[in-house]
């Protein structure tokens, strides 16, 4: 018995027929056979130049994004669809123009993030509406739940699909077209076979008849299938991520960040005043640190390091223990967001000890990109310099946010999602 389709947005099973599917949209149909092709041009993609495997990607890339606007076109367009498309298409010029020095492979891997985050955002179905502090579900959703959820929907569609062409008509019976074309197909590869076998077996036919297959070298035949078996999957994948998400409800997920929220809002049994005396308990931690490692630490702003020390010991020596530090810290006020028992804004004792910690962070990654600059300054720049700088003014960003929404009670997550995106995606035209 065939299982009914999931309703889309706004329709109730209570309306469908319960033992048939509805008829797929016109624009489903369309999508189901580009996939076919979009995913065996995708096992063409190569973020190198090498045998134009960047020319694929590009085209694999515009595929994906008329049909990303074909299927949400009646969406109400965010401006930050913009933002996520402008990375990926920066990403992929900077492939093309041979630019890509800084990341170098590690751009396949973000040219995967982004468009699969581009088309989230341009379906709208986002669990808060925009980017927020739920990116990272939000990102789950993208990547591994929606498309998962809906891997086998292109089954679907091409059944419903095949089913409605090959509808009884006349004396052929309900499938007889599709049997035909199904037995010309099997005697077409069977008539192949033949022919390679008889062209091995008798010289003289081969001269007469082999020229029929001797374009098509076993190998390449191999090599074709072996692609085809790969698309297969990664076409189901895209037809679920684009199609699949179309039939996510907003509603729905709306109310899911919502459940969230409530949720989180339970944890907060933690008094204020316990979290005060703790972050009080880091702030003196790190006031003594920088008591007694000052002159060290600061050195590389007046370019006076410690004995024995070469600059390139000095920079190394910390960087990244400093970048962790920030993250712990970022740690440690998430867990007093979720927990404390009073907000963090309307707690002055907890605001202030918030306050001097995040300026504290500040100073941190300061101190990790003065080691930076002295090192930059001294041996000039190199693809991991580059990185280990737009981490560094990510932090810094981060830290700066932080202090401006603390104090101004506006979100600013999603700003700092976006420049951290942003400058990422600029890095590949370098």
């Amino acid at each position: 018995m065939n299982q009914p389709y999931e309703p889309l947005p706004g329709q109730t099973m209570d309306n469908q027929p319960p033992a048939s599917r509805p008829t797929p949209a016109p624009w489903e149909r369309i999508a189901l056979w580009v996939s076919y092709g979009a995913a065996f041009l995708y096992t063409y993609c190569d973020i190198s130049a090498y045998q134009g495997g960047v020319v694929f990607l590009a085209v694999f890339a515009l595929i994906l994004t008329v049909c990303t606007e074909l299927a949400y076109r009646k969406q109400q367009r965010s401006w930050e669809s913009y933002v996520w498309l402008g990375c990926l298409w920066v990403i992929i010029a900077g492939c093309i123009l041979g630019r890509n020095h800084v990341w170098e492979e590690k751009a396949w891997l973000f040219l995967h993030l982004f468009a699969v985050y581009y088309v989230l955002v341009r379906s709208g179905r986002l669990l808060e509406g925009a980017t927020g502090r739920f990116f990272l579900l939000d990102g789950l959703n993208a990547l591994i739940i929606f498309p998962l959820k809906r891997l086998f929907l292109r089954i679907q569609v091409l059944w419903d699909t095949l089913a409605c062409a090959m509808r009884p008509k006349g004396k052929a019976g309900g499938y007889g077209r599709l049997g035909t074309a199904a037995a010309i197909l099997v005697a077409m590869l069977l008539f192949w076979g033949a022919l390679a076998l008889l062209s091995s077996a008798d010289d003289t036919f081969d001269r007469v008849l082999g020229g029929l297959i001797h374009g098509i070298r076993i190998d390449q035949l191999g090599e074709f299938l072996l692609r085809l078996m790969v698309s297969l999957p990664v076409g189901a994948y895209l037809y679920g991520l684009v199609v699949g998400t179309q039939r996510e409800d907003p509603a729905l997920l709306a109310k899911q960040g919502s459940s969230i929220v409530s949720g989180m809002s339970k944890l907060r049994r933690v008094s204020s005043g316990v979290w005060t005396g703790l972050m009080a308990a880091f702030v003196l931690l790190y006031l003594v640190f920088f008591g007694i490692q000052g002159s060290y630490l600061f050195g590389a702003f007046t370019h006076a390091l410690p004995e024995d020390f070469t600059v390139a010991q000095y920079a190394r020596k910390g960087f990244f223990e400093l970048c962790w530090i920030v993250g712990l810290n970022f740690t440690l006020l998430a867990a007093v967001m979720a927990s404390s028992s009073q907000p963090l804004r309307r707690h002055k004792p907890v605001k202030i000890m918030a306050t001097i910690l995040l300026a504290q962070c500040v100073l941190f990654a300061l101190i990790a990109f003065s080691k930076l600059y002295l090192y930059i300054s001294c041996f000039g720049f190199t693809p991991l310099r580059l990185q280990s700088s737009w981490l560094v003014a990510v932090i810094f960003a981060g830290c700066l946010a932080s202090l401006y929404g603390l104090w101004s009670g506006r979100k600013v997550s999603s700003l700092w999602i976006l420049f951290s995106a942003v400058s990422l995606a600029l890095l590949h035209l370098v």
